[in-house]
């Protein structure tokens, strides 16, 4: 049968949201919650949660089976943040060459591969895919790591364009480096300091809010120069249920 047409114009009845622990959302801001609170009034949609914190581009690929085994009509990519990270520390890379088995070091090139096939496994699948680019990687604007950020996500706009209609672009990069500060520039991404907030952020007691985080470290849209605080889940939030609620594009339809 088809997907039938639910209330308040939603369109699906299976959501998933694919990506790494931006995405998994106990060490960031749940927007996959979001989300679901969102889409609550359409009655019969759910959301999945196919976050795994560590995943580069290619683990999330490898996950496609158990993704497309959910019958999704709909899927939320958001990846490349570890890629991104790898290139940034010689340290980083091994660490996320060891721990996820990546057959090679991850680089814009590799990753811009891994989010075609990506793409084009779930377009033959009859899904509707929305591709996020990652956020950006500390809060200066101008700092090394956000100008390669910015190619980054340039690769997922670029991938997203390119499939014929089936897939759309959620420009949380654009979003999240347009709420930096200017004057004084933000913290640059530092892989130290990020441990050490994340360590503290793991640590942290159960009436710990992360807005009382943020604005201890002085941060905008992060929590810890990565993760995502909760003004940045909001923003991909709003971005997944406009795609989410949008009517579907009629070369994505299906039936099963």
């Amino acid at each position: 049968m088809s997907f039938p047409v639910l209330e308040h114009g939603c369109w699906c009845t299976q959501v998933v949201c694919l990506g790494d622990s931006l995405t998994r959302g106990n060490l960031s801001a749940d927007w996959v919650g979001d989300l679901r609170l969102r889409l609550s009034a359409a009655r019969g949609a759910t959301v999945v949660n196919a976050g795994t914190n560590m995943h580069c581009a290619h683990n999330a690929r490898l996950c496609l089976d158990r993704v497309l085994d959910c019958r999704p009509s709909h899927v939320v990519v958001l990846i490349g943040t570890n890629d991104l990270k790898a290139e940034q520390s010689s340290f980083e890379s091994v660490v996320y060459r060891l721990l996820n088995s990546l057959p090679e070091k991850p680089s814009l090139a590799t990753f811009e591969l891994e989010l075609l096939e990506l793409r084009e496994r779930l377009l033959a699948n009859g899904v509707q895919v929305a591709l996020a680019s990652p956020p950006v990687l500390g809060e200066d604007i101008t700092s090394p790591a956000n100008r390669r950020a910015a190619e980054y996500a340039a690769v997922v706009r670029r991938v997203a364009a390119g499939g014929r209609g089936g897939c759309l672009y959620l420009p949380l990069f654009e979003r999240t480096l347009l709420a930096l500060p200017t004057m004084p520039a933000g913290a640059a991404y530092d892989g130290l300091r990020f441990l050490t907030w994340l360590w503290a952020t793991c640590l942290r007691r159960p009436g710990d809010s992360m807005e009382q985080m943020q604005e201890d470290r002085q941060l905008t849209v992060t929590v810890d120069l990565v993760h995502l605080g909760p003004t940045g889940g909001a923003m991909l939030a709003e971005m997944a249920h406009a795609f989410v609620t949008a009517p579907p594009r009629p070369a994505c339809r299906r039936q099963y």
